[in-house]
């Protein structure tokens, strides 16, 4: 990939600057969560081995003592249909191996070229948000969880900027409507779980009253290490998680099943 000019990445690299000693930590730090959720020893039991008083409100989850008192959805291929964000034209852009997820591969650049990268991946973020659409049941789903007043969020290894963009092609569903919308920039990327922790938080919950619900391995990996209760959906496709993953609490085929986990009528 050819240099560009240091003047024209200064406010890009400055940027990365103001991340990077966090970022630093991400793959040692994702290799350790991810040990520490095949092993049996979570996050969340770490982090948060208080007793939980039975809260008020909310709907009851079969597999778990606590009720689910907020959903964190991951964004593109969640909460927006899968294909929108061509992966792999991404890392050939950016000339990532294809073992190597791609902030990831951010991470083990220098940094004038993480900053190009970086804005090559948040150009072609954006191009795929304006054709994005919502994913099947989203925007009843969400619907449905403002009328229980049941707080939602999105926890995403996308840019604030892509997500912004799509969500203005959502017919009745707008940011403001999430308690909290976290993004690469906040937080060390999934599946290391301090974005769980960081929504939890926010929402005003703790992890495991939180339901984490994602289309991949990630998502999963993420929501177990913060000890929350982790949905894989499948959107009809091939399985993403791969030997020795744990298991998710539940798996669907899309966002309208959410519902009925909950307990709440479809619309």
């Amino acid at each position: 990939m050819p240099v560009p000019n240091v003047t024209r990445w200064r406010s890009d690299t400055a940027k990365i600057a103001l991340t990077t000693a966090r970022r630093a930590l991400t793959l040692a730090a994702t290799a350790s969560f991810e040990h520490s959720v095949l092993s049996g020893n979570s996050a969340g039991e770490v982090k948060r081995g208080t007793t939980l008083k039975r809260p008020r409100g909310g709907s009851r989850n079969p597999k778990h003592e606590t009720r689910i008192r907020g959903v964190l959805f991951d964004f593109d291929g969640t909460l927006t249909r899968p294909g929108a964000l061509d992966f792999p034209a991404i890392k050939r852009k950016i000339q990532c191996p294809a073992g190597i997820a791609i902030l990831e591969y951010l991470d083990g650049l220098p940094s004038l070229g993480r900053a190009a990268c970086l804005k090559l991946l948040e150009a072609m973020e954006e191009e795929a948000a304006r054709t994005a659409v919502p994913n099947t049941g989203a925007e009843p789903c969400l619907l449905s969880l403002k009328k229980e007043e049941i707080p939602f969020g999105i926890l995403t290894r996308n840019s604030l900027s892509s997500v912004r963009i799509a969500l203005e092609r959502f017919e009745r569903i707008r940011l403001e409507d999430f308690k909290t919308v976290l993004t690469r920039d906040d937080f060390l990327p999934k599946p290391h779980p301090e974005g769980v922790f960081q929504a939890a938080a926010r929402m005003g919950v703790e992890p495991p009253e939180l339901m984490v619900v994602g289309d991949y391995r990630f998502d999963v990996l993420a929501g177990k290490a913060a000890n929350a209760v982790a949905v894989l959906l499948s959107n009809g496709g091939e399985p993403v998680m791969e030997p020795g993953d744990p298991e998710p609490d539940h798996k669907v085929d899309n966002l309208l099943q959410i519902l009925e986990i909950l307990g709440i009528t479809s619309p």
